[in-house]
């Protein structure tokens, strides 16, 4: 069995970063404006989807998918003892590398998006994963 020590306290503040870091990523003070162009959306929709409801649910579930992420390199930092960003942040980029790059990738050609629109997301999620990193082992 393996013996796996996780502050759950840092996971949540790496969850609220994360989700930080989204707000701010998907907002117009950084790449709002290219994610939407991106992806076909215009303002009418995001007012739309606002009208229709259902937003505070995908703002749950995507922080939930956050603390899901947070736990999962908590416990990787454990297992394999990463005491310094250096070293989790070379984990972490063969992780984005090898797992996250090629679903976006696929999601991508499947959906037929831009290629932009896979660079602004995977880009998204590797400074996410060094966020998450970061507030673990600050805490």
């Amino acid at each position: 069995m393996l013996d796996i020590t996780v502050n759950y306290w840092s996971v949540l503040a790496a969850g609220v970063a994360a989700m930080i870091l989204g707000a701010l990523w998907y907002s117009p003070v950084l790449f709002g404006k290219q994610w939407m162009k991106l992806s076909g959306y215009t303002m009418k929709d995001l007012e739309k989807a606002k009208k229709d409801g259902g937003m505070g649910m995908k703002y749950f579930l995507a922080f939930v998918a956050n603390l899901v992420m947070a736990y999962v390199v908590a416990v990787l930092i454990d297992l394999l003892d990463l005491a310094s960003f250096g070293d989790a942040a070379r984990v972490l980029l063969w992780l984005w590398l090898g797992l996250m790059v090629p679903i976006l990738l696929n999601l991508t050609l499947w959906d037929k998006k831009p290629w932009g629109l896979l660079w602004l997301n995977a880009s998204y999620y590797l400074v996410g994963l060094f966020v998450i990193a970061g507030v673990l082992l600050w805490m």
